[in-house]
Formats: C-alpha cells, structure tokens, sequence
C-alpha cells in the first residue's frame, strides 16, 4: 500500500525507449478513411441500401459529432493526442546526449508533429489563399497547448512552420 500505483497518467519516462514508446503510441488510432471516402466521386447515393448515420452524413457535408472510432471528432482528437505526445518526446529529448538513436527521435517526433498538423489543415481548414484571413487550425508547439487548442497560434497552410 506504500507503493504508488503505475497508471497511464503517471508513467516515468526516464530513458530513451520509452520516449518511443510515447512516440509510436502517438500515431492516430483512429482513421480519416471512413468519414473522407464519402465525400469523394468514388461514392453514389444509395436509395434503397443499408448505410450508417455517419455514411449519410458525410456523403450530404453535413457536421457529425459521433465520438465513435473513425469520425470526423474523434480523428481530431486523435491527431492533437499525437501532437501532444510528440511534443512532449522533444520536451523529454532535449535532456539527453545527442546520440544516433536520440537524433532518430527527433526526427521522428518533429515528422510525426508536422504530418498531424498537415493532415488537420488539408481536411478541417480553408485551402490557402495569400492574404486571406482564413483562421486555419491550431498549431500546438509545445505539449501543454495541446490540452487548450483554441488559444494555440492558427495556421492555415500557407508559410509552413520550420520544424
């Protein structure tokens, strides 16, 4: 009883397998595919099919707020978990040497970071225009953001961060 529990939202990360560990869990669980092929020509109305809320919903562009696994919310939610995760590897990375391994690390996490935000900001934000005043999507930088994405700088696509 003397003895703290080990819980997701307690876990040491004190060493270098373990930041990737954090940075293979941060890749999406949830999907893009079942809400997009909807809204693509490779899809036709069904008049007297079988199909689910969500199939409907996305063939017409309407908003759904499904939480269920591969729904518009949920792979939002999903890509700004990821977002935190890789965040807080380079977080935990700069406190190590600079060894092959770590800088693999590194590359994966600020890959991984830039491929969420990407895919956010092709499916959730107005395509890029010069000069427009589009507000984008929430660019998270750093780990703790994550948890408040509305109030995180927008980015829109255009001018892409340097990571």
């Amino acid at each position: 009883m003397s003895e703290q529990p080990d819980s997701d939202l307690n876990v040491r990360i004190d060493n270098e397998e373990k930041v990737a560990e954090l940075l293979t869990a941060a890749y999406p669980q949830a999907s893009y595919f079942a809400f997009l092929e909807a809204r693509t020509d490779n899809v036709g109305l069904r008049t007297n099919g079988v199909h689910t809320r969500l199939n409907e919903a996305m063939y017409f562009w309407e908003d759904d707020q499904q939480d269920d696994l591969d729904t518009p919310l949920n792979y939002w939610k999903s890509c700004y978990k990821g977002i935190a995760q890789a965040n807080k590897a380079l977080e935990l990375l700069a406190n190590y040497p600079k060894t092959p391994r770590v800088k693999a690390l590194y590359g994966e996490a600020f890959l991984l970071r830039a491929y969420l935000h990407f895919m956010l900001v092709n499916i959730w934000a107005e395509p890029y225009r010069k000069n427009s005043d589009a507000p984008g999507i929430p660019y998270v930088e750093a780990s703790r953001e994550a948890r408040h994405c509305g109030l995180s700088t927008r980015y829109s696509g255009g001018g892409l961060p340097k990571d």
